[in-house]
């Protein structure tokens, strides 16, 4: 399985949002968090299958900042994708998200660690759902530490209940 990674086209919109929002549903739906697979749609505003002001966001915010992007690609098929955005001033953020049917198979790591030599010397910081164990392991693979939990980072009362971990990979 040959796994190439390459910039982000606007064509590939419609599956950045797919992987996205199978990514939310299989880390967030939880009867204990309360969180349904309907609260996703309509208040994070992320479904399947993705709805099209969702994919035109996507196509623009490519259009606008295509270096920010990185796609993961088997066989002409968008299996994962990672962006890079602003935090505060002087820190970015992160999202990474790899299609449920490649996880494990070494795709997100592949594209992390292209993702981190693109950007050696920049201080990161992403948030993590207290619940994503797997995802914690991940980023301290990649030397990322917590540095703090929190319950009312989201602008939204219905997840602000949410524990999640901030980790960053600086001190």
């Amino acid at each position: 399985m040959k796994i190439l990674i390459r910039s982000a086209q606007p064509t590939d919109a419609y599956d950045i949002r797919r992987i996205q929002a199978e990514g939310w549903i299989d880390n967030n739906l939880s009867p204990v968090t309360g969180i349904t697979q309907e609260y996703i749609a309509q208040v994070l505003k992320i479904s399947l299958p993705p709805c099209a002001d969702k994919i035109n966001e996507t196509q623009i915010l490519i259009e606008q900042s295509p270096d920010e992007y990185l796609i993961a690609e088997i066989d002409k098929n968008v299996v994962g994708w990672v962006v890079r955005h602003s935090y505060t001033e002087g820190v970015w953020a992160f999202g990474i998200y790899v299609d449920r049917l490649y996880r494990g198979k070494g795709i997100g790591t592949k594209l992390m660690a292209q993702f981190l030599s693109k950007y050696p010397d920049e201080k990161f910081k992403i948030i993590v759902s207290k619940s994503n164990t797997a995802g914690i392991r991940f980023y301290t693979g990649f030397g990322f530490q917590i540095r703090g939990e929190k319950k009312d980072h989201f602008n939204d009362d219905a997840v602000n209940h949410l524990p999640i971990v901030i980790m960053q990979n600086y001190d």
